[in-house]
């Protein structure tokens, strides 16, 4: 536990059990399907502990109400009021305060693009990708990159959902066990190349999914089809 911590940066030396809530509840918002439940239990005592947060800990924990509204509980009225709340919190405009500001617009744009809402959930993943330190969030980054172009392929601007999709690409790259992302990425970078007419490109990029996808039954079904 305590190793997690460190590599999500968060402090090991807090004593106050309402911090300690909260970090734990960082933690365990990355894998909302194995641990949903204690993250739904440890915000509800963050609920009662909000006048004794700052305003940067009230926009993270806002941000993991949001995100167990949507997901766990699939509340898409109470996730809005909590990201709202969270962007209301984060909205002090010093570097700490963006960085995570980021994340709140990113997770916003997915839940209304998810629900059909394309023009907003653009706005927010604009918004998003404007917050972004390039330098210090690079992966981040490739995240809201890769979410605006799957949604401007929605939306039929597929010159512009190709440039976003490579950036994504060329982040995702660096990272080691990135196979099947990469496969499925270059799988929709060739379905922008093939609608905006460019055959030989979109054919490369097929072959090019299918090779990575070859030990990924699921991805290697997309590269396949695309082929």
């Amino acid at each position: 536990m305590q190793g997690d911590l460190v590599a999500l940066g968060v402090p090991t030396d807090v004593v106050d059990p309402d911090r300690l809530a909260l970090q734990a509840a960082l933690l365990a918002a990355t894998d909302l399907r194995r641990f949903g439940a204690a993250v739904r239990v440890l915000s509800q005592r963050l609920d009662a502990a909000q006048a004794k947060l700052s305003s940067f800990d009230i926009g993270r924990h806002q941000h993991v109400c949001g995100l167990v509204a949507w997901r766990v509980d699939g509340a898409i009225f109470r996730a809005t009021r909590a990201l709202n709340a969270s962007i209301r919190a984060l909205s002090a405009g010093t570097e700490r305060e963006n960085r995570y500001l980021a994340r709140v617009h990113d997770t916003f744009g997915q839940m209304l693009h998810q629900q059909g809402m394309l023009a907003d959930a653009l706005g927010e993943y604009r918004t998003s990708l404007a917050l972004r330190d390039p330098e210090r969030d690079r992966f981040g980054l490739a995240i809201t990159h890769g979410n605006l172009g799957r949604l401007l392929m929605d939306v039929g601007n597929f010159r512009e959902a190709a440039e976003h999709l490579a950036v994504d690409l060329g982040i995702i790259g660096e990272l080691d066990g990135s196979t099947r992302l990469r496969a499925q990425l270059t799988s929709h970078l060739a379905e922008c190349h093939l609608s905006l007419g460019a055959i030989a490109e979109a054919h490369e990029l097929f072959s090019t999914s299918h090779a990575l996808a070859a030990a990924d039954d699921v991805a290697s079904i997309f590269a396949t089809l695309g082929l």
